[in-house]
């Protein structure tokens, strides 16, 4: 027996022959499989910050900070400002009652006839009135009437508002007080002097209507009434002291000649 081949063959570790209790294997049935853990819903993501906050509690505010929020605090005042203004001039409409006004925007309020109680229809006004063209029925001849002949009664509505600005001069010519022909010929001259009114009438009429009136109320018939005015009523306290302002002046220099 040759020993030497067996001293060539491998050895198998001394332990694994022997049966250890704690190297037996586990039977199959023996250890429970773990189920694996219920996968949970992904967790929403967080909304991003506004560039006014701060995710850090501990950053101080800076300047810019402090300036951002004192032109949002403005800006809130501001629009919350404009609203409170914008709702008084928010007026409802009036059911039944529109009110009629022009392309232009002139409203022409309610018409209603009325009656001279000066004849102004005829005599020198009426004749002074053949000068100026004719226009609508209120401007120009007989334009106390708005017919022809000239009659007391006014029952014609003004068709725009240059003719709406004569028949409100007629009706505060209706009198003999020269203060209040004054006030008339003033309300008259601003009237007329508005901007951007439209005409229904013939446009060329109305322009020449208006410049023939406006070139009368401030070269000649405001300052004749404003003379009648001054002489009835009598000089005013700032008309005497410069009176006698004046006349102590002329006689100091008269003093000083002499001497």
């Amino acid at each position: 027996m040759n020993l030497r081949i067996l001293s060539n063959l491998p050895s198998p570790p001394p332990f694994s022959l022997l049966p250890l209790p704690w190297r037996a294997e586990p039977e199959p049935n023996s250890i429970p499989a773990l189920s694996p853990p219920p996968s949970l819903p992904p967790r929403a993501a967080p909304p991003p910050l506004p560039p006014s906050a701060h995710p850090d509690p501990r950053r101080p505010f800076s300047l810019f900070d402090i300036r951002d929020a004192i032109v949002r605090t403005f800006l809130s005042l501001v629009a919350e400002r404009g609203r409170n203004l914008a709702a008084p001039l928010a007026r409802p409409a009036r059911p039944g009652r529109p009110d009629r006004a022009d392309s232009s925007g002139c409203a022409i309020q309610l018409f209603r006839p009325y009656v001279a109680k000066v004849p102004w229809h005829g005599g020198v006004r009426a004749f002074l009135s053949q000068l100026f063209p004719r226009y609508g029925h209120y401007c120009g001849p007989n334009w106390s009437s708005g017919k022809d002949g000239g009659l007391p009664l006014w029952d014609r509505r003004p068709i725009d508002w240059l003719d709406f600005c004569c028949y409100c001069h007629d009706i505060g010519y209706d009198t003999h007080d020269q203060a209040k022909l004054l006030q008339a010929d003033l309300a008259f001259l601003e009237c007329l002097e508005r901007p951007r009114m439209a005409t229904k009438g013939d446009a060329r009429v109305a322009y020449l209507y208006k410049t023939m009136c406006i070139a009368g109320l401030r070269n000649i018939l405001i300052p004749y009434r404003m003379q009648l005015v001054r002489m009835q009523t009598g000089p005013s306290f700032i008309e005497v002291m410069n009176n006698l302002i004046g006349k102590s002046r002329s006689c100091s220099q008269r003093l000083d000649k002499g001497n």
